[in-house]
């Protein structure tokens, strides 16, 4: 059985403590085996405890070999806030949440065994990280995401802009900062389109056709298409809501079993 664990993080990067919570596939407690890793990213608005709580992904975690990782992030969209003082989200997870992941569990310590995914806010930050940090992911997946969020500005809102506005704004900074150019994910897919010697992982994400973010997963699957960047996209029917997300993630992580390493019999080690 999946066993369900919260843990805390003493963050230097944010200076404060920091919840998570692990789910542990059936059969890690008696092995000494390393499992590969999922972190799932949370919305707007929400926490680290929803994908439990407003979503069965303990119970579909069972059939997976997986360890799925769900860290707090706060309304940060995932990023280093432009204002000076911010939090910054992006340096925590990447420098350390990860490797405190690694080392205090036993994950596959590389970019096999190592995906990342989420919903709405966390969907953008999925493919963010898969887009930014390719030599940290070979997998990752967006359900709902706000794809075009460090575009959105009080001149040019689009769509939620009265939800997302405020958090945008703090985290991304005014139109045309360095913040929203290094964090536009369609700037991102141009230069690694320009470079074509990043190895990406496994890009694969969805939306629902009542969505009012679709035409931004959309655009963004145009300009895949358009950099013959390999990608797996779909429309389904659903809204943006627990009850699509809730559904999806029971496929998501089917996906990401699939895509990552498997259970080895290796050392715990960085290698």
């Amino acid at each position: 059985m999946t066993a369900v664990l919260d843990g805390v993080i003493a963050s230097r990067v944010l200076r404060r403590q920091v919840p998570y919570r692990i789910l542990l596939p059936a059969g890690y407690a008696d092995s000494l085996k390393n499992y590969s890793t999922l972190f799932l990213l949370h919305g707007l608005f929400g926490s680290f405890e929803n994908w439990t709580t407003l979503a069965d992904v303990a119970t579909f975690a069972e059939a997976r070999k997986l360890i799925v990782v769900m860290p707090e992030g706060g309304d940060s969209w995932y990023t280093d806030a432009a204002a000076p003082g911010g939090d910054k989200y992006e340096s925590y997870l990447v420098s350390e949440f990860i490797p405190y992941i690694d080392g205090n569990y036993r994950t596959i310590c590389n970019r096999r065994g190592r995906g990342i995914a989420g919903q709405s806010m966390g969907g953008y930050g999925a493919m963010k990280f898969a887009l930014k940090y390719s030599e940290l992911f070979s997998f990752a997946g967006s359900m709902s995401g706000v794809l075009d969020a460090a575009e959105k500005t009080d001149e040019m809102p689009g769509a939620g802009w009265d939800d997302l506005g405020p958090s945008i704004m703090r985290v991304f900074g005014d139109a045309g900062s360095r913040t929203r150019t290094e964090n536009d994910l369609l700037q991102m897919v141009r230069e690694l389109a320009r470079k074509r010697e990043t190895d990406l992982p496994y890009l694969y994400f969805d939306c629902g056709l009542d969505d009012q973010f679709l035409p931004a997963n959309q655009k963004f699957s145009d300009a895949l298409y358009e950099t013959t960047i390999d990608h797996v996209y779909h429309e389904l029917p659903g809204n943006h809501d627990w009850v699509y997300w809730n559904e999806r993630s029971r496929q998501l992580l089917r996906i990401a079993e699939n895509m990552l390493a498997g259970p080895t019999g290796k050392l715990h080690a960085y290698y």
